[in-house]
């Protein structure tokens, strides 16, 4: 009786710090180019500007893989087609898009090994919508396009749900201001590819705002 109990949250928590030292060992990997140079120089921020450390090791423009699942998967795609045109005839396509958005900012999360469950993306993403998604509709922040929104303070991770990890509450909390924001400025802007280059990058910096990505950075 006592034994399981006793030794289950310690198999948690074991299983946790694999995960992180895991996600850390990834992180190392891709971004090992910028621990040979020095923070800040010349040559760092260039390849900072460069994006090539990403597209080095994810090969995004590989596009084969790509074209095997298409292929595999053309019954589902199609259903997905006939689903976007049901959507945009009865102007849906807004709202269920905005009510995927923790499911979305969750399953982002999770493939990169954070364990926050999607209940947790609610209480977040409700928090938010208390205030903060408030005055990006209306407040003081209406007019902020992603640029200015990449520099704001946000929530402290705490706030939005008391007693998780910072970093794993932080990346959330990023994920789901960019989905809001990216879906936001793309109904706005419908037939085009939605952002331009430097909204992207503007994406990225959210993404990374208090995560344990910066404090690998730092570190070098």
């Amino acid at each position: 009786m006592f034994r399981p109990a006793f030794i289950r949250p310690l198999v948690q928590a074991c299983s946790k710090s694999a995960t992180a030292a895991a996600r850390n060992e990834l992180l190392k990997r891709i971004y090992k180019p910028f621990a040979e140079l020095v923070p800040g120089s010349p040559e760092y921020i260039a390849l900072a500007h460069s994006g090539r450390v990403w597209e080095d090791f994810h090969n995004p423009f590989d596009i084969e893989p790509y074209l095997e699942v298409q292929s595999k998967m053309k019954e589902q795609l199609d259903t997905i087609d006939a689903w976007k045109a049901f959507l945009v005839q009865h102007r849906l396509k807004e709202k269920l898009t905005n009510a995927l958005t923790n499911e979305y900012a969750h399953q982002s999360t999770a493939i990169e090994g954070n364990p926050l469950f999607i209940g947790d993306s609610v209480i977040i993403e409700d928090n938010l919508a208390k205030d903060f998604f408030q005055s990006l509709k209306s407040g003081r922040y209406k007019s902020l396009n992603l640029n200015e929104l990449a520099k704001i303070s946000f929530p402290h991770p705490q706030s939005l749900l008391p007693g998780k990890d910072h970093y794993q509450i932080a990346e959330m909390r990023n994920h789901l201001i960019a989905s809001k924001s990216t879906t936001d400025t793309a109904f706005t802007k419908p037939g085009t590819a939605g952002l331009t280059l430097e909204e992207i990058h503007a994406l990225s910096k959210i993404l990374l705002i208090d995560t344990e990505s910066v404090e690998l950075y730092r570190l070098g």
